[in-house]
């Protein structure tokens, strides 16, 4: 990262794990309770072995699709910062783009729970000036690149 980026920055990898993993458990749950239903509907009716393989196919389809929406998600997130703005957009299905003029920002926060420190990772939030103006908010970024956005963005404040 050099004094000021250009170019759209993708979250670091180890979000893509974070997520794929809370999708991991996302799929589990879902997958157990479509299990039972299932299963039950495949007894109750009497399907036979061809009614357990379609449950198990369809148990197997909910356990895995959260996991894979995970991947979907990470690819669709990016920001950027600029000598003028601050930027992040993501969505999979509804697009966001958040642009914060550098003008406008007000603080900076960082946030960070049990997980993202074993992971060395934070969440850092643009507030800016006036009422109804969005704040940005950028999760799970290296604590290193949350430093350098904090620095870089602390330029001219003194000055």
């Amino acid at each position: 990262m050099g004094a000021t980026m250009e170019t759209v920055e993708q979250l670091p990898v180890s979000v893509r794990k974070l997520w794929r993993w809370g999708g991991a458990f996302t799929g589990l749950f879902f997958g157990l309770i479509t299990a039972a239903f299932t299963i039950g509907a495949a007894s109750a009716l009497e399907l036979g072995i061809a009614g357990y393989v379609a449950a198990g196919v369809l148990v197997l389809a909910v356990a895995a699709v959260p996991v894979w929406w995970a991947g979907v998600r990470y690819r669709n997130w990016g920001w950027q910062l600029t000598p003028l703005w601050v930027e992040a957009k993501h969505g999979v299905l509804g697009r966001h783009r958040v642009i914060i003029p550098r003008n406008r920002i007000q603080t900076v926060t960082t946030n960070s729970g049990p997980v993202d420190r074993m992971l060395d990772l934070e969440t850092i939030t643009v507030h800016t000036a006036g009422v109804g103006a969005p704040n940005l908010t950028i999760p799970h970024l290296a604590t290193a690149t949350v430093q350098q956005i904090r620095t870089e963005l602390g330029k001219g404040v003194d000055e």
